[in-house]
C-alpha cells in the first residue's frame, strides 16, 4: 500500500493539472469567441485594443488590462476590465475601473467614472451590430462620474444602479448625487439629491411615448433644484413620492416643499 501512495499522489496531481489546463483552454476559447462578436457588434468605425489578458483556471474569471475603445475622435480607456460568466453569446459580468473618456479633436471634452458594471448583456448574432435601442441587462452600476465639455457644461453623478433594465422599463433603480452646470453664466443648471424607482414601465411604440399607459410601483424624487438665469426661473422640490400608479390600485402622491419663482 505504501508503494502505491506516491503513484496515487502523482496521478491526482496530473488530473488536477489537466482539469485546470482544460478549464483555462475553454475560458480562452470563450473569450476569443466573445471578443470576435463584440468587435463585430461595435461596428466598422470602432476599434477595440487590449494590452494583456489573464485567465484564472480555477474560477474562469478573465482580466483584461489597458483596454481602449476608439471611435472617431472619442477614446475610452480603462486600466482593468474584469469579465466573468462568459459564453459565446452572453457576458455574465463586466466590470471596469477608472474608465476615462477623452476627445482628440481639441475640444477639451473629457470624463471619468470610478467604476462601471454591466451584468447579463446578450451579444448580437455573429456579424450583426448592437441595436442600442433594444439593449437589455440584468444590472447596471455607475459610480463617481465626472464629465465636462467646454462650452456645453459639466456634470457630476455619485451613483447609478439599475436592475433588470429593458427599453420598456426597469425592475428597480436609484440615482444619487447629480449636479449639472451649463457652459455659461446664463445657461441652466440643476441638482438632484436622489431618485428611486420601482416596477417602472415605459410604454414605447417606436419613438413615441404613451403617457396614459405609464406604470410605476414607486417613484421618489428628493432635493431637486433648477435654475435658469436666461428665463429668470428658479424651482426647488424637497420631496415627491408617487406610489402604486397601477390599474386597479389606489394611487398616493406626496409633495413637500415645492417652490417656483
Amino acid at each position: 500500500m505504501r508503494r502505491r501512495l506516491p503513484a496515487l499522489a502523482t496521478v491526482s496531481v496530473l488530473l488536477v493539472a489537466g482539469a485546470a489546463a482544460f478549464a483555462q483552454a475553454e475560458a480562452e476559447r470563450r473569450l476569443d469567441a466573445a471578443l470576435t462578436r463584440l468587435r463585430a457588434a461595435l461596428g466598422p468605425g470602432v476599434e477595440l485594443t487590449i494590452g494583456a489578458r489573464r485567465v484564472d483556471p480555477v474560477t474562469g474569471r478573465i482580466t483584461l488590462t489597458d483596454v481602449t475603445i476608439s471611435e472617431g475622435t472619442d477614446r475610452y480607456t480603462t486600466p482593468e476590465l474584469q469579465l466573468a460568466d462568459l459564453s459565446d453569446t452572453r457576458i455574465g459580468r463586466a466590470e471596469a475601473v477608472r474608465l476615462r473618456h477623452t476627445a482628440t479633436d481639441g475640444s477639451g471634452s473629457r470624463g471619468e467614472a470610478a467604476r462601471v458594471l454591466v451584468a447579463g448583456l446578450t451579444l448580437p448574432e455573429p456579424g450583426k451590430p448592437f441595436d442600442w435601442t433594444q439593449l437589455a441587462a440584468e444590472a447596471l452600476e455607475l459610480e463617481a462620474l465626472r464629465a465636462e465639455a467646454p462650452g456645453q457644461g459639466r456634470i457630476r453623478l455619485d451613483r447609478l444602479s439599475v436592475r433588470e433594465a429593458r427599453r420598456e422599463g426597469i425592475a428597480s433603480g436609484a440615482l444619487e448625487g447629480v449636479e449639472f452646470a451649463g457652459g455659461g453664466p446664463q445657461e441652466p443648471s440643476f441638482s438632484l439629491g436622489r431618485v428611486a424607482l420601482d416596477a417602472l414601465v415605459l410604454p414605447l411604440s417606436g419613438d413615441s411615448f404613451d403617457p396614459l399607459a405609464f406604470r410605476a410601483g414607486h417613484v421618489t424624487v428628493e432635493r431637486f433644484a433648477l435654475r435658469d438665469p436666461d428665463k429668470q426661473v428658479t424651482m426647488s422640490l424637497g420631496r415627491l413620492a408617487l406610489r402604486d400608479w397601477l390599474p386597479g390600485r389606489a394611487t398616493s402622491l406626496l409633495l413637500e416643499d415645492a417652490r417656483v419663482a
